[in-house]
């Protein structure tokens, strides 16, 4: 059976995970802390560098939640999945599902995706560990080889932080306190030049908020 661990702020216990609410949501703000492990043609970002970053997955925006790399008890949210060349042809208008600051309609195919999986309800037993994946992808539409920006992130913890296969999560976690590995990669493509940098992520959070007007 999976941990259920409280993380203490200021002194005060409080729950690392919340179950989704039933009010209404527009978007779920990402925030994550870490530390960078590798740069590659990055000369902004260096080994060893603090790194804060956001992301931002809008629930309005319609996507599939379908069955293509995930079981069917697993939430798997993708503006396009990739597969074979009898998959339609990917979006080439900015998704805004995934949004992420330094990543901007490249006028082709968009590749974000969430995928969310809550060990609990896994009927095998297969997956010990409850696991988050989101990734914000634009691609331009000059190529093959086509240029690139993407973001992604991917948690997964003995904790159980993840409630259901709702595309609506609600989680504060620290991976030194709670166990699990969380790690990140930026990359980007610009005329056939790849730069990289991955992270470790210490701390992530992810907060359900109602847009007002």
């Amino acid at each position: 059976m999976k941990r259920t661990f409280a993380w203490a702020a200021l002194a005060a216990p409080w729950a690392a995970y919340a179950a989704p609410s039933s009010e209404a949501v527009d978007v779920i703000d990402i925030e994550y802390w870490g530390t960078v492990t590798e740069a590659i043609r990055t000369p902004e970002r260096s080994i060893g560098d603090f790194i804060y970053g956001r992301m931002r997955i809008d629930t309005r925006v319609p996507v599939s939640d379908g069955e293509w790399f995930l079981p069917h008890w697993a939430g798997e949210y993708d503006v396009y999945p990739g597969c074979s060349r009898t998959c339609p042809r990917p979006s080439s208008e900015r998704s805004g599902f995934v949004t992420s600051p330094g990543i901007t309609d490249r006028g082709g195919g968009v590749f974000d995706r969430v995928w969310v999986i809550d060990s609990d309800v896994d009927p095998s037993a297969g997956f010990p560990s409850d696991t988050f994946v989101v990734r914000d992808w634009e691609q331009s539409n000059q190529g093959p080889p086509y240029d690139f920006d993407s973001l992604s992130i991917e948690v997964s913890s003995p904790v159980n932080f993840i409630m259901g296969n709702s595309l609506v999560q609600s989680f504060d976690l620290e991976l030194e306190e709670s166990g699990g590995t969380a790690t990140g990669e930026s990359q980007s493509v610009r005329n056939g030049l790849g730069s990289l940098f991955s992270f470790v992520i210490d701390r992530i959070r992810a907060t359900p908020r109602v847009c007002r007007p």
